[in-house]
């Protein structure tokens, strides 16, 4: 489990860094450690990385962030 969530907290911050998040390490962080969190945790940091791109940049770009985060974990998990 832990080395789940070591990897989905580096893929997630290498996607944020890409998106041009401004916080992607914090976010790589995390998700990495709410991954562990079963259900909530997921949401909330996707919720959380939602708001605070839509606040520093376009709908779409936040949309955009959250979806791929989203297409992220399960892809990981399996």
């Amino acid at each position: 489990m832990m080395l789940i969530c070591f990897m989905l907290g580096i893929s997630s911050a290498a996607v944020l860094f890409l998106l041009k998040n401004p916080y992607w390490q914090l976010f790589g962080f995390l998700a990495g450690l709410l991954y562990a969190v079963p259900v909530v945790g997921s949401l909330f940091n996707l919720a959380l990385v939602f708001l605070v791109t839509l606040v520093h940049s376009s709908p779409g770009h936040a949309l955009l962030t959250a979806g791929a985060l989203l297409l992220l974990a399960p892809a990981l998990a399996a």
